[in-house]
């Protein structure tokens, strides 16, 4: 067997020494160019995705805002004032939200009960006064047993 004796210069190791560190360096400031634009990135998918989520809940508000608008608009017609209406509606609203509730549902009950009147006094089939009060026609004695539950939650 032959040996092959290859001998390379100082020159030409310097010269891959050389050449093996600019590729090196090449592709580590690549690295480097790039993990920046990936984090810069990740930020702005941060940013969008937490806009998305306050869209969301603004298009959400805005649906149930416009629902209990039009609803109150049916129900009341112009007999309340606009103030008084719109803090009906933020209310509604509210209320709607606390209980994880469609504010059309309060609204029926109103309707049915109450027909929108604050004032509406509930009464037996006889005229008498049966206790109930209010919008939805609660009677005390539910409410009183409504705020006790409440509390404990």
């Amino acid at each position: 067997m032959k040996k092959s004796s290859v001998r390379l210069s100082a020159m030409s190791v310097s010269v891959l020494f050389i050449i093996g560190f600019a590729v090196l360096f090449f592709f580590a400031s690549e690295w480097y160019s790039n993990s920046r634009k990936l984090e810069k990135l990740a930020y702005q998918e941060r940013i969008l995705h937490n806009d998305i989520e306050h869209l969301e809940v603004v298009g959400k508000w805005t649906l149930d805002y416009v629902k209990i608008e039009k609803a109150l608009t049916y129900m009341l017609g112009d007999r309340i004032s606009e103030v008084s209406f719109r803090m009906l509606a933020e209310n509604l609203w509210q209320i709607s939200q606390s209980y994880s509730l469609d504010p059309l549902i309060i609204l029926a009950v109103v309707a049915q009960e109450s027909r929108g009147n604050p004032l509406a006094r509930g009464r037996f089939q006889t005229g008498k006064f049966s206790g109930a009060l209010g919008l939805m026609q609660i009677k005390m004695e539910t409410a009183k047993k409504l705020v006790v539950g409440l509390v404990f939650l």
